[in-house]
């Protein structure tokens, strides 16, 4: 406590710092909304998905893991355990086998069932092209967003550089980034995908976009897609920061969880989820393996048959021989047309078969010399005369 003499002394100064602060609330440093009573929250991490829709059971590794239904489990007890739960997924997840014959809509109706929150759009996922994606996900549930991905020639960004979504009591700013594919200079189908597009280099969109994320949300979760090297250049940039990094494009083996950003990163193909727990001294990466053993879900199952392709119908055997008896029977020529020879003095006589000729090898032949004839050295035109792969040649 402050001696009497030195309350007094210091009374008037504080009045004027107090009055100061209310006129002037900028002068005081403000602290991001919600930081303080933020609660604890986990994030769940998808990556790599390919418009899979079943488990992918031709995977190399843990095969027969993953499907949309089995995720919806896996999910549904994540949230069972009480701690508010953010679902996003780093990118590369909309367009694959399975979901191109309804041209992604799958994928899209079973994140909103699924709950997504938001979903990194990436070079990967504009495979029907930027209009098509555009109006594909202008109905989806969950945010879209991209940092990197704009107009090439206004330089606006072609999604939501970001979004920010409410876990709990915290407020989360997702953005998402993602690097350009190897060869859109030279491969004439990726110019196509990508018409009208311009991927900003990651560092330049987070000096944008990255001051404005953590001026609005007590969090910042970053969705990269990219590469090993591209990770780490991320990491180093992004390093005392506080936000996390949420990785596509690299296996969850080959990535550092500990240092600084943390990284999380999840099994290609929904194999698994990637869950990190925020709130805590520390965040705890750990793997959520979508293995076999998970019930699928009745829901996700009725609304994945909605959009399944129709089944190919396969030609019964018997039916197939009976077609084939009626085909080859109305060729057939019929009974009273008798076939007509010509006579065997108006048929064309056979050719003879021409004699093969051989032809020369490039080595020399071996010839027969005659009683009294000298041997001649190969290639001498002795040699060439009496060789019969040569022939016979006029003599001088």
């Amino acid at each position: 406590m402050f001696a009497p003499s030195s309350r007094h002394k210091f009374g008037p100064l504080v009045a004027i710092m107090l009055a100061l602060a209310v006129a002037s609330p900028h002068l005081v440093p403000r602290v991001a909304a919600g930081a303080q009573g933020a609660g604890p929250f986990s994030l769940l991490i998808t990556a790599d998905g390919e418009g899979h829709v079943s488990p992918c059971s031709s995977c190399p590794g843990h095969p027969g893991n993953g499907g949309l239904a089995r995720r919806v489990t896996a999910v549904t007890a994540a949230r069972a355990e009480g701690t508010p739960v953010l679902l996003a997924d780093a990118g590369n997840w909309l367009a694959g086998a399975e979901s191109v014959s309804s041209r992604g809509a799958v994928i899209v109706a079973a994140y909103d069932a699924l709950g997504y929150d938001v979903a990194n759009v990436t070079t990967k996922d504009l495979y029907w092209g930027r209009q098509a994606t555009l109006d594909l996900l202008k109905s989806a549930k969950f945010a879209p967003v991209s940092a990197t991905l704009v107009d090439e020639q206004t330089a606006t960004p072609v999604f939501a550089p970001y979004a920010v979504r409410t876990a709990g009591n915290a407020k989360v700013a997702v953005l998402g980034l993602c690097e350009p594919p190897a060869g859109l200079n030279v491969l004439p189908h990726l110019r196509q995908q990508l018409a009208g597009v311009r991927i900003r280099p990651p560092a330049e969109a987070l000096d944008e976009w990255l001051p404005k994320a953590k001026a609005e949300a007590d969090h910042v979760v970053v969705l990269y897609h990219g590469n090993g090297r591209g990770l780490r250049a991320l990491r180093a940039k992004l390093a005392g920061s506080g936000v996390v990094v949420a990785a596509g494009g690299v296996r969850p083996e080959n990535v550092m969880a500990d240092g600084d950003p943390p990284v999380v990163a999840a099994e290609m193909h929904g194999k698994s989820l990637a869950r990190a727990t925020f709130g805590g001294e520390k965040n705890a990466p750990a793997q959520v393996m979508v293995t076999p053993d998970l019930a699928p879900d009745e829901a996700m199952q009725q609304l994945l048959a909605k959009y399944a392709p129709p089944p190919v119908a396969l030609a019964d055997p018997e039916q197939s021989q009976t077609t084939k008896d009626d085909a080859t029977a109305s060729t057939a020529p019929p009974a009273t047309v008798k076939e007509t020879r010509r006579p065997a003095s108006q048929r064309p006589r056979p050719r003879s078969p021409r004699p093969l000729r051989r032809r020369p090898t490039g080595r020399s032949q071996p010839s027969r010399r005659l009683p009294g004839q000298r041997a001649s050295l190969p290639g001498s035109p002795t040699s060439r005369r009496a060789s019969p792969a040569w022939g016979s040649l006029p003599s001088r």
